[in-house]
């Protein structure tokens, strides 16, 4: 499949990470050459969003509670999806509930190791 000028940017924009090198269509290697670069492009966007609802909240809240309200995960989620090439959007629709237990799984674990660190864009 040929890639279109928006995804290559998209491509070229990614920091790269290291860790080894897996087929990106098995979904090992989509969440480890995709997702994981993604989460790592958007982390301060990530970290806006969740100190915006923390703020918001009543209470004391974890921040990794906040991917317990429907509207910030969605949030959260599109904020990655948002940035998948032609491709990888067809990987994901096809495995979309599996990616997406992944991708969340990401970002709790992104938001725990990002805890006191200040957001910025």
């Amino acid at each position: 499949m040929n890639r279109s000028l928006r995804d290559d940017a998209l491509v070229a924009i990614r920091p790269v990470i290291n860790g080894s090198a897996r087929d990106s269509h098995d979904l090992d290697g989509f969440q480890e050459e995709s997702l994981r670069p993604i989460i790592t492009l958007q982390s301060g966007i990530i970290a806006s969003l969740v100190n915006s609802r923390i703020a918001a909240a009543d209470s004391d809240v974890e921040p990794t509670s906040v991917l317990q309200d429907p509207a910030v995960r969605d949030s959260l989620i599109g904020v990655i999806i948002g940035h998948l090439t032609a491709e990888e959007l067809a990987i994901y629709l096809e495995h979309r509930e599996e990616i997406d237990r992944r991708l969340l799984e990401l970002l709790h674990r992104h938001i725990e190791d990002r805890q006191g660190v200040p957001s910025s864009l």
